[in-house]
């Protein structure tokens, strides 16, 4: 912005000279003794010299200054039982029949899947599957399509760390894994170093893509059975066994049977390893009919 002239020195004849001729005084034998006539000659030399009926024109058509409010925040709380395509921000396609072309693990070191659906002792509901490890060793996990990771925990129960994992496949269809100790280290590092104790709701991250039989890392699975979570939810398709269920929650509503995603030449595979036999469970919702 060009600065003008005449109105600095407007501005500083207003602001020192004017105020000094009332301070400038000193006491000289006992008499006080002021300036105001050699100051005022100097203002008058000073105003006609810079025309000073211009700087006061120039000083009132000067524009008053603006000031915004300051626009107001708002924190958007995340409902943890909403599918994941509703708390995300970023961009998603919209596929309510993705495939899945890559095996979710080594099935040939599958002793059995659990199908999603199984009530526990009486009171734990699963909508997820479980994968049982044949050799109680560890097994590689992979994306079984494109995906983004969106979500999850690093919690620790029964005193060992692991990972939930929530990944976004569309804006309608998401998978997650559970049970999962030792994710590769771009998923270690989205989530806090000390985990949560026997915590596992979801944190949602900046979304991280994986594409098709991409490694995600490997898990030995429990402690004591030696198996692992794999769930599937799609919210364009409520399974109408578990909408008719009273224990089932908007998530359980969701679920639908993983492998029914799975290619025509991948899907029998895993459904030959179906064995709805767990301890006390009984199979309450047959997602996987």
């Amino acid at each position: 912005m060009k600065i003008n002239k005449n109105l600095l020195a407007g501005a500083f004849i207003i602001l020192f000279v004017i105020p000094f001729s009332v301070l400038a005084t000193s006491k000289i034998k006992g008499k006080t003794h002021t300036n105001k006539e050699s100051i005022a000659r100097s203002v008058e030399k000073f105003t006609k010299k810079k025309n000073f009926k211009k700087i006061g024109k120039n000083l009132r058509s000067i524009p008053k200054a603006k000031f915004s409010k300051p626009k107001a925040t708002f924190e958007i709380q995340k409902d943890r039982n909403a599918p994941a395509a509703q708390n995300q921000q970023k961009s998603c396609i919209n596929d309510p029949n993705p495939s899945f072309i890559a095996d979710v693990t080594d099935i040939s070191r599958i002793s059995k899947i659990t199908p999603p659906g199984v009530l526990i002792n009486g009171n734990m509901f699963k909508s997820h599957s479980y994968l049982w490890i044949a050799d109680n060793g560890k097994v590689p996990i992979y994306a079984p399509a494109d995906a983004k990771l969106i979500g999850g925990a690093h919690y620790n129960e029964q005193g060992i760390n692991q990972y939930t994992l929530l990944f976004q496949i569309s804006c309608e269809v998401e998978f997650s894994l559970d049970h999962f100790l030792e994710p590769i280290e771009k998923i270690r590092t989205a989530f806090p170093t000390t985990p949560k104790i026997e915590d596992t709701r979801t944190d949602f991250i900046a979304p991280i893509s994986f594409k098709a039989g991409e490694l995600l890392g490997y898990t030995p699975g429990t402690p004591s059975a030696h198996n692992w979570d794999f769930g599937v939810y799609n919210s364009t398709k409520p399974d109408p066994d578990a909408a008719a269920y009273s224990g089932a929650t908007d998530k359980d509503k969701r679920a639908n049977c993983p492998y029914d995603y799975y290619i025509p030449t991948k899907r029998g595979a895993y459904r030959a390893l179906f064995n709805s036999e767990i301890g006390n469970g009984v199979m309450a919702v047959a997602y996987c009919d």
